[in-house]
């Protein structure tokens, strides 16, 4: 049963995850490493090698839509960490039954007496721990999306399994070295029917290594893949070395076999500079220089996130512990934490190695969380500490189980799968993207405002990214000009202006190279600019002056449109682009955007038919994604107040009632919160 387990938990979790699969695009970067992996480009820092070669070959699939094949490769991953997960536990639970001889008496003497579970009960600990991360929050929601976390969690178990691996056969040399010599005899009387124990010995800790080095292999392409997550375990890996063959290990050949090895699977990156060289059509960084190439590996865009401040690391911690009570089940009922502890007390009475391998996981990912403010994929960065409470919870299973009389052994096994079973209970609704197709239609319905030829400004990544991928992938109205305002301070980002806006460029040409002139010396030096107020105020002119002429350029030639973060903005790096446009432009608004008039005349407001059939049903998956509750739902309510008090300007109160009735529907609260309506409305629209 145990050989089949893993087979039948990978099988059982794919099915669960493509059930639950996104059909389409989604929000945060999917459409955004949709299209580098399609098209083979750089994503952003630090660019992701081995994700994007690997999900490259899955749009080679000629089944469903492209982002359906790439959201399958994630499913596939997560089923895979799934079934790892299992092997993950046994190995760790192999230490904890005290099948691991000691290297000597005394320690065989010093180690606690404890129940053991019989074999045929091994396999509930493994599934339960396995059936936790099937059914977890995180990984469940990222294995139905395009995204890189389930291939780093499966990386990330890979380490830990071949970690774990090592450990145990480097265990089994004395086992080795005793079989090899004949009962009743000394060593020293071997005879050459026999085989030498320190032969037998060496030759276990040879093919043991092999599982260290190919440990270190999976941890340097795990590096290509999220490499702060994977960085963070070296502390505990390093543990485990330093725990099985003593401060010895940081000088010996094994160490130096394994940087070797971990240098073979870095070489991943190389792919970076390739790819760059291809002028791909999104080459984030153009990282085709060793200056370029490294600050993109080490995300210096990202490195102004940290922050040393007591105010943040509270912050931090406070929706650290908010996402793990709700991680594997209801924040009422945290029953895999309480195996998770019961797992650890069982480390610490049994096995102490390994409670400081996995509270070194979990301490790291803290203090990088505490210092470090993460956007919309903050969850993702505790992947790490929720692998290790599925693997405790396990072991905690272990634990109970073997605490109990035989007679009642199968009946606390089956109150313990209760466990798992409350997870699924309690994220199969807000997991179920099988209908997800609100990025789609927030994208589509910005389509449906602009009209042909027109350019929009947006410095909204929910709009800029899937619709990056309905241009380049689907080819969904290629005639629209998207600009990403806050990439605008990115000077790679020009190249991939110049390839899809010819035209423009060459207008604006002047205005982009007095730009570009303090881009490029505030990429190499920004403290100067911090330190140098008359350099700042330069740069911030340049860069509104420079703006400006994208507007009047374009204008000339059809519609300008802006979403709203870019013309109503009241802080941030656009405050002094929001205050410049509004001061020079009519902003008129036109369904989900506002559209830029040079006159002062009367333009009418229009409102399309939106499409907000997944935002009015509030179904789960709608109601707890962050990125939809934070921007997506404001966006939408507050552009529709907007259309509506421009038809209540002009008169029009019948159709102003029906712009608020709509606004009110997506999200009342915010509205009441940021009191958008005008007086008298919310009060008819509650009743």
């Amino acid at each position: 049963m145990k050989k089949l387990l893993p087979g039948v938990l990978f099988l059982g979790s794919l099915v669960l995850f493509v059930r639950t699969l996104a059909p389409t695009v989604t929000f945060v970067d999917s459409g955004e490493l949709i299209v580098t992996a399609k098209n083979m480009g750089v994503a952003h820092p630090p660019g992701v090698p081995l994700y994007l070669l690997l999900a490259h070959l899955a749009t080679l699939v000629p089944l469903g839509n492209v982002a359906q094949r790439v959201n399958f490769f994630s499913a596939l991953c997560a089923a895979a960490a799934v079934a790892l997960m299992y092997l993950v536990t046994l190995e760790a639970i192999r230490a904890l039954r005290g099948q691991i001889p000691k290297l000597s008496g005394a320690k065989k003497k010093n180690r606690p007496q404890q129940a053991v579970l019989p074999e045929q009960f091994l396999w509930v600990p493994g599934l339960v721990a396995a059936a936790l991360m099937a059914f977890s929050r995180t990984l469940w929601a990222y294995a139905t999306v395009t995204e890189v976390y389930t291939l780093n969690t499966l990386l990330i178990l890979l380490v830990f399994w071949l970690m774990f691996r090592w450990r145990n056969r480097l265990a089994d040399r004395e086992g080795a070295a005793v079989k090899s010599v004949p009962h009743g005899k000394s060593k020293g009387a071997i005879t050459a029917n026999h085989a030498d124990p320190d032969v037998a010995a060496e030759r276990a800790e040879i093919n043991a290594n092999r599982y260290l080095y190919l440990a270190a292999f999976v941890f340097g392409l795990a590096l290509g893949v999220h490499h702060v997550t994977v960085a963070l375990t070296l502390p505990a890996i390093a543990w485990l070395a330093y725990k099985e063959k003593g401060i010895k290990i940081f000088g010996s050949r094994q160490l130096i076999l394994a940087f070797l090895a971990c240098l073979i699977g870095l070489a991943v990156y190389a792919y970076l500079p390739w790819a760059a060289s291809r002028s791909p059509v999104l080459n984030w960084g153009n990282p085709n220089t060793l200056e370029r190439f490294w600050r993109h590996l080490t995300g210096s865009q990202y490195q102004s996130n940290f922050s040393l401040s007591s105010e943040q690391a509270r912050q931090q911690m406070a929706s650290f512990f908010a996402l793990l009570f709700r991680e594997f089940s209801w924040t009422w009922l945290p029953g895999a934490l309480v195996l998770a502890a019961i797992g650890l007390y069982s480390l610490f009475k049994k096995e102490r190695a390994l409670l400081v391998y996995v509270l070194l996981i979990v301490a790291f990912n803290l203090l990088f969380a505490m210092g470090y403010d993460i956007a919309e994929d903050k969850d993702a960065y505790a992947l790490p500490v929720f692998l290790v409470v599925a693997l405790t919870a396990g072991i905690g299973a272990y634990s109970v189980l073997a605490a109990c009389s035989p007679k009642k052994r199968a009946a606390v096994a089956g109150i313990v799968f209760l466990v798992p079973a409350f997870a699924f209970a309690a994220n199969v609704r807000i997991n179920n993207r099988s209908g997800f197709y609100v990025a789609r239609d927030y994208v589509d319905n910005i389509f449906r405002t602009v009209s042909p030829g027109g350019l929009l400004l947006t410095a909204d990544w929910q709009v800029a990214s899937p619709m990056l991928y309905l241009q380049e992938i689907e080819r969904q109205r290629p005639d629209v000009a998207c600009i990403d305002v806050l990439l605008l301070r990115r000077s790679w980002y020009y190249a991939q202006l110049e390839a899809k806006n010819p035209t423009l460029m060459q207008q604006t040409h002047g205005e982009v190279q007095l730009f570009m002139e303090d881009l490029l010396h505030w990429e190499n030096d920004p403290d100067a600019y911090r330190k140098d107020p008359q350099l700042a105020q330069r740069i911030d002119a340049r860069f509104c002056s420079m703006i400006s002429a994208f507007v009047r350029n374009s204008l000339a030639r059809g519609p300008v449109y802006a979403t709203s973060d870019v013309v109503l903005s009241s802080g941030g790096e656009i405050e002094t682009v929001a205050n410049s446009l509004v001061r020079s432009y009519q902003i008129v608004p036109q369904g989900l955007v506002f559209q830029l008039f040079a006159d002062r005349g009367f333009h009418p407001t229009e409102l399309p038919n939106l499409n907000m059939k997944g935002l009015l049903d509030h179904t789960p998956v709608v109601n707890e994604d962050s990125v939809i509750r934070q921007k997506v739902l404001p966006a939408y309510a507050t552009m529709l107040v907007n259309c509506g008090r421009a038809f209540a300007a002009h008169g029009d109160h019948a159709r102003a009632m029906d712009a608020y009735r709509q606004a009110w529907a997506v999200d009342s609260a915010y509205i009441l919160e940021h009191n958008l309506l005008p007086a008298g409305v919310p009060e008819k629209l509650a009743q």
